[in-house]
């Protein structure tokens, strides 16, 4: 009656409900990933050396925390 392709099966890990295994794991990292940044991105200031600024509002961490591997001389500090 069903083949593989169209049968859909429900996967629960830890209260996520995906297609597959997989599909499973990814939503999980992604939301833990979220769920990190919004509680650690108030936390923190970013230092950027090559402009001689201090980024204290969310989107320039933001930014500067996709930027941080690719630029020299941007660092992270925690606000204590």
């Amino acid at each position: 009656m069903f083949d593989k392709k169209n049968h859909i099966l429900a996967y629960k890990q830890k209260e996520v409900l995906a297609i597959d295994q997989d599909h499973a794991l990814f939503i999980e990292a992604f939301l833990r990933f979220t769920r990190t940044n919004q509680t650690f991105i108030p936390l923190i200031e970013v230092a950027d050396i090559n402009q001689y600024k201090l980024h204290q509002k969310k989107d320039k961490i933001k930014h500067a925390l996709k930027c941080v591997q690719s630029k020299p001389f941007i660092f992270i500090l925690h606000k204590n």
